[in-house]
This record gives C-alpha cells, structure tokens and sequence, in this order.
C-alpha cells in the first residue's frame, strides 16, 4: 500500500531537482512540566499532513492527535534538541510532557 502524498512541494533547481531545504514558518513555543500540556500546531490549514521542526532543551514526550490529544511514558520520546518530523494527516494538536526536566519545546512550521 502506497504511502499518501506529501502536500508540501519544494523548490526546485535549474536542473529539475529538488532543492533540500525549507525556510521557517510559524512558531508557537510550550512550557512543559510533568502534567500534559497541549498546543495547536500552528499552520494555515489544519489536519495537513506537513514538516515542522520541533527544538527542545530537554528529552519529553510528544505525542500528534486532536484537541484531546496527551502525552505520557508510552508517547514517542523527543530526545531533546533540534528536529525536523512530519506531522501525521489529520492531527491538529501536539501534547508534550517532560522526561525527566522541564524545559520549553518549540514547534515551527517549514514552508
């Protein structure tokens, strides 16, 4: 079964390829601690499936869904620092929750 399509499109060079790179977006940062805390992620059309990066100081867990969306010991690690994900189609809301620290957690859409 095919993966769905991307709606993101990059540039591309004048060779015909494309060009690795996207530029920052909107940004919305969240305090996190160890109850769940819950974020819209900032785009122009919600529930697309797009690339964001995520930036934190410290390892938490995230989790993608809707407005009900929450993060604990099962939800996906963030190891901390800087990286670039996929945002599944359809989710609306990033829940985050701390490993072992608190810290802020910074979602930046990459157009």
């Amino acid at each position: 079964m095919p993966f769905p399509a991307s709606t993101r499109v990059l540039p591309i060079d004048q060779n015909g390829f494309a060009i690795q790179a996207l530029s920052y977006g909107r940004n919305k940062t969240l305090s996190y601690d160890g109850d769940t805390k819950r974020i819209t992620i900032p785009t122009e059309e919600a529930g697309v499936e797009d690339v964001y990066r995520l930036a934190a100081p410290t390892a938490c867990y995230i989790m993608f869904g809707d407005i009900q969306v929450t993060a604990d010991a099962t939800s996906v690690l963030f190891p901390g620092g800087v990286e670039t994900v996929k945002i599944p189609q359809g989710a609306t809301h990033l829940a985050v929750r701390q490993y072992t620290d608190p810290g802020t957690l910074s979602i930046t859409e990459m157009v």
